[in-house]
């Protein structure tokens, strides 16, 4: 349940749901107040670019960020190699079959192939550590 002595309900909604997905991913949870939640994850974002605003003034002022270096304006989760298995199975195993079918087309098929030689070939880092 909801912490009563919390400062933001609503966001501390959103956080617990975010919790208890990462505690069990086999399970797919689903909110029971879908606009509450919504409302909690619009909250949360604005307190982690809240709190990276102020952490990149922090850092400036200790002379660790250099004065025209940014930190992302949007704080970006999970690991490279966990992007592309997600998008293999979410994109590529979904919209590139035979319709009325489970099975993948040659396309699906080459997809996964590029997929399987990107985690080869580059190392699993932290998708905030991307750069354009």
């Amino acid at each position: 349940m909801i912490d009563e002595d919390c400062d933001d309900r609503v966001a501390e909604y959103a956080q617990m749901i975010h919790v208890e997905r990462g505690r069990f991913p086999s399970l797919q949870i689903v909110p029971s107040d879908p606009k509450l939640y919504a409302e909690g994850l619009r909250r949360n974002e604005a307190l982690v670019g809240s709190s990276l605003e102020s952490l990149g003034k922090d850092l400036r002022e200790l002379g660790a960020l250099a004065p025209k270096q940014a930190l992302p304006e949007k704080m970006v989760y999970g690991k490279f190699h966990e992007a592309l298995d997600a998008y293999a199975e979410n994109d590529v195993r979904s919209h590139n079959v035979w319709p009325g079918t489970d099975d993948l087309k040659q396309s699906g098929h080459r997809r996964l192939e590029m997929i399987e030689r990107f985690k080869e070939r580059h190392d699993d880092i932290l998708l905030s550590q991307l750069v354009s």
